[in-house]
């Protein structure tokens, strides 16, 4: 049973400064105050709520061209690649440090964070427009929705040279969920706490990246070929260890939809990734490479097209998940599948060593039936049989 949602303005225990929310922020949150992934849906729903009444507004003033018109977003240059038709705009948002400590003194909610530490959030965006056809240059809106609403971590893994793995730590069920925002009414929703491993250059170690990434699709877009990427990052302190790698922090907000001229593919995140490298070094080089991103994802998926791969069930978020053991029930399934398989193999090995077994039973009792009839025959035979023999 669906069950529906009015957002409506959260109470957070203080007042926060206009445009900025406690959840969508690089600080992140700490695991332990994560829900159980038993929590029933209908109690995820105000964390959800809240999270998309933060991330859906930051993102919806982006400028549709190179000119900032009164959005809180300014220009930051255009990017054209050799592997996507449409060109690639960029801006910068800049969230001041004063208005996050307002943040962090005036709410309750907000854990683990000292406001004597925080500093200014510079947010990187990009914004492209390209046609909607599976095509060199450009991308069908099933690619789109596959690759991201369904399978972002392992999509981003497949087409970025530097992501060199992903895990799922934990799922939530929340499908059945409907939150109305406005002019939106998100469904199928997913929320997911995934880790990816990124490859630094030499001499500086790998970094990992854990985040709680929400999904979700908006009903009242037409043919609702509209979908969010929310990605939080997550202080989980026990992921360096898990991979070998310097704890890293990102936070994102994506949106795909489809317009009348194409599909639009937005995406604004502020990073840092931690250890020695100063974060003036890193808000340089993160424009471009969020830029390069669309020319390796359209590159990527050109390539994809030509393999002769049936795009069935098993590209499904769900078959997905069955066979990476995420529901208790598929990993029982799997482990009883597997245990069947065993079983049966054994079954196989005890009856060829049963055969073998009877086989070469039956051939010593032959042998000493011949035997027995050759010391049974009279010795003047036996020594006839010898002579015709030499």
């Amino acid at each position: 049973m669906t069950t529906t949602v009015q957002l409506c303005e959260q109470d957070g225990g203080g007042a926060s400064p206009p445009g900025v929310g406690p959840l969508v922020r690089l600080w992140g949150l700490d695991p332990s105050d994560l829900p159980p992934t038993v929590t029933p849906h209908k109690e995820l729903a105000p964390f959800l709520t809240a999270v998309f009444q933060e991330a859906v507004p930051f993102i919806e003033d982006v400028p549709a061209a190179s000119s900032s018109g009164g959005s809180s977003w300014r220009p930051d240059g255009i990017e054209k690649f050799p592997s996507s038709k449409a060109c690639v705009n960029l801006f910068k948002r800049v969230v001041p440090a004063k208005d996050l400590k307002l943040l962090v003194k005036s709410r309750a909610d907000i854990k683990g964070v000292k406001a004597s530490r925080v500093r200014a959030e510079t947010w990187n965006l990009r914004r492209s427009v390209h046609e909607n056809a599976e095509i060199p240059g450009a991308a069908g809106w099933d690619e789109w929705y596959r690759c991201f609403k369904e399978n972002h971590a392992q999509a981003e893994k497949d087409f970025s040279p530097t992501v060199l793995s992903f895990r799922r730590m934990k799922s939530w069920k929340c499908k059945d969920l409907k939150i109305v925002q406005g002019d939106h009414t998100w469904t199928n929703i997913t929320m997911r706490w995934e880790e990816s491993v990124h490859k630094l250059p030499f001499p500086l170690k790998n970094r990992v990246f854990p985040v709680l990434q929400i999904t979700a699709s908006d009903q009242n877009h037409v043919d609702g070929a509209e979908f969010v990427v929310v990605q939080i990052a997550l202080r989980d302190e026990d992921a360096p260890g898990r991979n070998d790698a310097v704890l890293g922090a990102y936070t994102s907000v994506e949106r795909l939809r489809r317009i009348a001229n194409g599909v639009e593919w937005i995406m604004g995140t502020v990073c840092d990734a931690g250890g020695v490298v100063p974060r003036v070094v890193q808000r340089l080089a993160l424009a471009g490479q969020i830029a390069r991103d669309v020319d390796m994802f359209l590159s990527w998926i050109a390539e994809e097209r030509k393999k002769p791969v049936a795009r069935d069930e098993a590209d499904s978020e769900h078959a997905q998940e069955e066979a990476q053991g995420e529901a208790q029930g598929g990993a029982h399934i799997e482990a009883s599948s597997r245990h069947d398989t065993e079983e049966t193999r054994e079954e196989t090995q005890t009856r060829e060593q049963i055969q073998e077994k009877e086989q070469k039973e039956q051939t010593r009792e032959q042998n000493q039936e011949q035997t027995q009839e050759q010391t049974a025959q009279p010795s003047g035979q036996a020594s006839q049989q010898q002579n015709q023999q030499e």
